[in-house]
């Protein structure tokens, strides 16, 4: 069964490095940072999953993909320059760059991503739901699915999210949020699911998601993934890109430089 391809959860590559992926496809193969070859040939590609804040650079160079399946993963949340400095303004740039991409291949291939979710004395909880029902509505018609996780501490950006006030929520504080979200979901017609978060959210009408989702690229499953979080959901992937090579700069990253 041929790999499917995660571009990527290590770095934004759409955003930052769209140029080094297409001359990669050019020449038909690549390797991981581990060394590991890689065949870029349609035959040999189950499809892509593409990780991104910003798609902007890949929009007018996706028919080079060919017949290969592939779809996005967007990760659009309320957060300013103060948290994510390296990203275009939401409601100019990004909200209209998601409704033309999904006009361009159809809702069920860009998929939305809340994520992560933190609190602050700047974003509190109310701030979060009145962000994400502004959000949904928005997006709503432009997304079957949106995904949201909650902060994972790690303790290379543990300082700058103490700097912007964060606080660790409880389990109170997760199935309160998700409430009021997956409400705001249905109504706009959005399937609300979470990102290998601890606890059982169905009743709230949240189940666990898979962000690398066979079924929408439309291959079987070819089992769960190799060497992620225990509570992950996806399917088995390649990742071709480099830790500390995204320019995003957002102080909640795990992958940033120095993260590992």
């Amino acid at each position: 069964m041929n790999p499917i391809l995660s571009v990527s959860r290590r770095t934004d590559v759409p955003a930052f490095h769209a140029d080094w992926f297409f001359r990669q496809l050019e020449q038909g193969w690549t390797r991981t940072p581990g060394g590991r070859f890689v065949s870029l040939k349609p035959e040999d590609v189950g499809g892509y999953v593409f990780w991104t804040k910003n798609p902007a650079p890949l929009l007018d160079r996706l028919d080079k993909l060919g017949n290969t399946p592939f779809y996005f993963q967007f990760t659009l949340t309320s957060y300013g320059r103060d948290v994510e400095p390296g990203i275009p303004s939401k409601g100019q740039v990004l909200v209209p760059l998601f409704q033309r991409l999904s006009r361009q291949l159809g809702r069920q291939r860009v998929v939305w991503r809340y994520d992560p979710v933190f609190f602050s004395p700047a974003y509190s909880f109310a701030y979060h739901c009145r962000w994400f029902g502004r959000l949904a509505q928005l997006l709503g018609p432009y997304t079957d699915t949106c995904t949201v996780s909650f902060l994972d501490w790690y303790p290379a950006m543990e300082k700058a999210m103490t700097a912007l006030g964060a606080v660790r929520e409880t389990e109170a504080d997760r199935r309160a949020l998700l409430e009021v979200f997956s409400a705001v979901a249905r109504r706009e017609g959005i399937r609300l699911v979470s990102c290998a978060e601890e606890g059982d959210f169905s009743d709230l009408g949240v189940l666990p998601g898979a962000c690398v989702d066979p079924a929408r690229l439309g291959l079987a499953d070819p089992g769960r993934a190799k060497g992620q979080r225990p509570l992950c959901r996806c399917a088995d992937s390649v990742d071709i890109g480099a830790y500390g090579s995204c320019r995003g700069g957002c102080a909640y990253c795990y992958a940033r430089r120095g993260a590992f």
